[in-house]
């Protein structure tokens, strides 16, 4: 293949140690890889630490902490990674029930304060050591030994892009086998290898049974030619832009959904619109037919898709045409209002990093807008590999949760769709991909010999030769400036919002407003409730934009009092102090002709706290109502549940929505000053709140 290379055969090993241990423990697996060449770190708990940096290809090897370490940044040029003893996250929390509880590594984390030398002495024996061990060095053990408690990179992990290799004790003390299964279950692709009667030491106790395994996967990793894997990627489209279209009903599909979601944007006019990975313009068509004019600069790897893109009809307003590869805009300067792309990101070697970038040259208020795949893609082929007794060359996908723009002063979220595609058999399965060019397989893995591949496709016919496409939608805004506060709605009408928004004012210190209130013919308004359980003065309360009679939706109300209520003149009043503004009803409840609740939460560019109650048929109500803000790329701050606790709801509810759950309220028997301060005091800080949405907030209007 013209331009092949190989990888160098014998590529760098970088060796990361876990806690409580220092370089040295990696002195029997050394002597066991001693034909590559070694590189070590050292966190420095009994001396000085080290962190060196490899030149050229690496192979990152973490035992037991040295893996969590890798994951939140693998070296440059890392084309493997192995765990051996390993884990994304050790501590037990509400989506990993196989994790260390918390209290035990709270009595640890005391205890290490007081006497370090005898918790590292009780640890290492645990581990099955007994040398002595250096003078310890208390700062970096207490911060890995919290890191250790605090610490999730199940997202890094699930997003990773290179081959990896897990190594495991099936009798470790430290890192069991549960846990290890619910870390790594997930990536029934990955090469898993369990030791019988191996503990917390594979790499002492058991360093030649590593080595062998470590040998084998740098042997599959660099021995045969491979082409560098953009261009490689590049061609394979360009060879099918002739026939692109006829084989590409996903793509289609996603194109218009994705830019059904842009229509939604408030983007000025003539917005300055860069999209990536254009194919045959498909996203670029469907977008000009919604938006008119703009100035276009429309971009893909392949300069035949782009050739294809540019004889499609003539785009409104100005247009440019550019051979790029959209993860490395470097050759771009911006800013733009929109940047945007459909199935072509999942080809980005670091997805993360890459919408980083993007996100960099976006205008201040720009939109970040991506469809992708995302983890679960094309499982029934990766079954029929595994039914087989083979591995998939399919490329992994990241978590829809894993997926987030490496840039700060971003906010926005992920929703995520799901589409079956039915084949008369596997042949033509594969026919469509190779009509669409995405045949590229994953790094390290090379293509199937033909009778492998008749196994294959008789395992896949024999499941049906149903594929299941798992599509992520990606909508993000960049900000400078935090938002001047919250906008609380809910699941329902009468969800318990202004108690929500009392306990939050009270909490925050915050001003309150209601910009429309109705009902007020049978209630005095919310406005005098929020200032008697919060007790705020006077000057901490805004008076609506709109007061309406009846107890209906805005629109409604206004239409029997033959009044005209006009969302767009709705605007916030100035405020030194957080604002918390309530809502009317729930995210659909229309206020005038034409704007619902959610587009002035939108326009009012606030993040959401969403009430919820905590009983049956709350779980599906509240993720239809972030997936809803997902969609306009609202960011949701937390939500807030009402009723008897149900920590079965919570958790499904924090897991499945990808979101925080502020509060409980539970039942009361009073609701009055007192129970909303005594509620008040558990609410977490609004700078803590607001940091975890990444940075400088914003949301998408």
């Amino acid at each position: 293949m013209t331009g092949a290379r190989a990888l160098p055969a014998r590529p760098t090993l970088l060796f990361v140690h876990g806690w409580a241990f220092d370089a040295s423990v990696w002195a029997p697996l050394r002597a066991e890889l001693r034909d590559w060449p070694h590189m070590t770190t050292d966190a420095g708990y009994f001396g000085p630490g080290h962190e060196p940096k490899a030149d050229g290809p690496v192979i990152a090897i973490g035992h037991s902490m040295g893996l969590l370490r890798l994951l939140r940044r693998l070296p440059a040029g890392c084309i493997g990674l192995v765990s051996i003893n390993g884990f994304p996250r050790f501590g037990a929390g509400p989506d990993f029930d196989a994790g260390v509880p918390r209290r035990m590594l709270d009595r640890m984390v005391k205890r290490l304060s007081a006497d370090p030398s005898a918790v590292l002495q009780d640890f290492r024996q645990r581990c099955g050591d007994a040398s002595a061990f250096g003078e310890p060095r208390l700062a970096p053990l207490s911060q890995d030994l919290e890191a250790l408690r605090d610490e999730n990179q199940r997202d890094a992990l699930a997003a990773l892009s290179v081959p990896l290799l897990v190594l495991a004790g099936q009798d470790d003390p430290i890192v069991p086998a549960s846990m290890t299964q619910a870390a790594f279950g997930g990536r029934p692709d990955d090469e898993h290898h369990e030791r019988e009667q191996g503990g917390h030491l594979l790499p002492v106790s058991d360093a030649p049974w590593c080595a062998r395994h470590i040998a084998g996967f740098i042997a599959r990793l660099t021995h045969a030619p491979r082409a560098p894997r953009k261009p490689q990627v590049a061609a394979r489209f360009g060879a099918a832009a002739h026939r692109y279209d006829d084989h590409a009903p996903i793509q289609r599909v996603t194109a218009q959904r994705l830019a059904g979601d842009i229509a939604r944007l408030r983007l000025p006019a003539r917005p300055r619109i860069l999209e990536i990975g254009c194919g045959t313009g498909l996203l670029t068509q469907a977008l000009a037919r919604r938006l008119g004019p703009a100035d276009w600069t429309v971009t893909d790897i392949s300069p035949a898709m782009l050739a294809a893109a540019q004889r499609g009809p003539a785009l409104p307003g100005t247009a440019r045409y550019q051979v790029l590869d959209g993860e490395h805009p470097g050759a771009l300067t911006g800013p733009y209002d929109l940047i945007c792309s459909s199935l072509a990101v999942q080809w980005f070697t670091d997805l993360n990093a890459g919408l980083g970038k993007l996100a960099a040259l976006l205008a201040p208020g720009g939109h970040l807008a991506v469809a992708t795949l995302a983890d679960g893609t094309f499982g029934e082929w990766r079954a029929a590999h595994r039914a087989a007794g083979l591995v998939a060359a399919t490329p992994h996908y990241p978590a829809r949760a894993a997926i987030h723009p490496a840039m700060g002063n971003l906010a926005g979220g992920v929703h995520s769709e799901r589409l079956i595609q039915n084949h008369p058999d596997g042949l033509t399965f594969l026919k469509g991909l190779k009509g669409i060019g995405a045949t590229t397989p994953a790094p390290g893995r090379p293509p199937l010999g033909p009778a492998a591949l008749r196994r294959v496709l008789a395992a896949f016919d024999e499941q049906g030769a149903t594929v299941t496409y798992h599509l992520a939608y990606g909508m993000w805004k960049k900000s400078t400036q935090r938002p001047a506060g919250v906008f609380v709605t809910g699941t329902d009408t009468g969800i318990g919002k202004t108690l929500v928004s009392a306990i939050l004012a009270r909490a925050w210190n915050a001003d309150y407003w209601k910009p429309v209130q109705t009902g007020v013919s049978e209630d005095p308004g919310d406005t005098e409730t929020v200032a008697q359980l919060a007790q705020l003065p006077p000057e901490r309360l805004h008076l609506p934009a709109y007061v309406l009679q009846a107890p209906l939706s805005p629109w409604a109300a206004a239409t029997l009092e033959d009044t005209v209520v006009d969302a767009t003149t709705i605007v916030p009043p100035s405020t030194r102090a957080p604002l918390i503004v309530e809502g009317a009803g729930g995210l659909y409840v229309p206020i005038d002709d034409t704007h619902m609740m959610i587009d002035l939460i939108a326009r009012l560019d606030m993040p959401v706290v969403l009430a919820a109650r905590s009983g049956l048929g709350t779980i599906n109500h509240t993720l239809l109502s972030l997936e809803a803000l997902k969609r306009r790329g609202i960011p949701v701050l937390g939500v807030v549940m009402s009723g008897p606790l149900s920590a079965g709801n919570k958790e499904a509810i924090e897991r499945f929505g990808d979101v925080r759950v502020l509060a409980e309220i539970p039942p009361l028997a009073k609701v009055d000053a007192a129970a909303v301060d005594a509620l008040a005091r558990d609410i977490p800080p609004l700078e803590e709140c607001l940091a975890a949405l990444g940075g400088t907030p914003a949301v998408a209007g």
